[in-house]
């Protein structure tokens, strides 16, 4: 593949993947808005919320953006992954909240950037290396 063409599939992976985050993010603040509400410490409000949320952008990422129908690591790695980094982004928003004082909306709000960089990452990978293309081959990225 030549880089003009890397360069485009990567930024339709990315814009993509960046829509299925917004319909997972819109799962993820507001179950996290309404567990917090409900009195959930905002850390375990977090992991919940965004138990959910994964499995939305995994069903989105997997059909839509990374076109691939799975294969027998895919979904161990995917959820292995989010489990990794749902406990890394809970520790940044308790970080937020307790040791530097910020409104529970607001530290979730600031671990967007890393979270979604990170995720995009690693779900790419996943899907490159342990999936199988949904469409003809030379057209799975």
């Amino acid at each position: 593949m030549r880089l003009t063409e890397t360069v485009r599939a990567l930024v339709r992976q990315g814009t993509w993947f960046l829509v299925s985050a917004a319909i997972g993010l819109a799962v993820d603040l507001g179950g996290y808005a309404v567990l917090v509400f409900a009195g959930l410490a905002p850390a375990f409000a977090n992991a919940v919320s965004s138990a959910i949320s994964v499995v939305v952008v995994y069903f989105v990422s997997s059909r839509f953006v990374f076109r691939s129908r799975g294969g027998r690591w895919t979904v161990p790695l995917f959820f292995g992954w989010y489990a990794f980094a749902i406990v890394g982004i809970s520790a940044l928003v308790h970080l937020g909240v307790d040791s530097l004082g910020l409104q529970f909306f607001v530290a979730k709000l600031v671990t967007l950037p890393i979270s979604f960089t990170a995720n995009f990452l690693a779900t790419r990978a996943i899907f490159r290396y342990s999936g199988r293309p949904a469409t003809e081959p030379g057209n799975s990225d």
